[in-house]
């Protein structure tokens, strides 16, 4: 199921282990965009999971600012529905708040 991440898991599994990074029935929210770097993560922490018992969440933000958002939303469900991992998903007009604020939308 996970892609050939062994050598990365180890390191992963190490420093969360030395730095205590999540023990025993914590509860984890991860942010996954649908990006590799955030889809690596979600791998890795779902592999995890497997070996010390904690619950793991994903949420996905659709910021309104790609045509294509929706895409990513649907690909991390997916992951999720594959994983059993519970998938919430949030959708916020970030250009229309950001104009509202006066920021800028990043």
């Amino acid at each position: 199921m996970y892609p050939r991440t062994d050598k990365v898991y180890g390191v992963f599994r190490e420093t969360v282990a030395a730095y205590r990074m999540i023990e025993e029935g914590d509860e984890i929210a991860v942010g996954v965009s649908g990006g590799a770097d955030s889809v690596c993560l979600l791998f890795l922490l779902a592999r995890l999971q497997k070996e010390q018992p904690f619950s793991l969440k994903v949420v996905h933000v659709n910021h309104g600012l790609r045509a294509e958002a929706k895409d990513d939303a649907a690909y991390v469900e997916t992951l999720c529905k594959e994983l059993g991992i519970s998938f919430f998903y949030v959708e916020k007009d970030v250009e229309t708040l950001s104009k509202k604020r006066k920021l800028r939308s990043e």
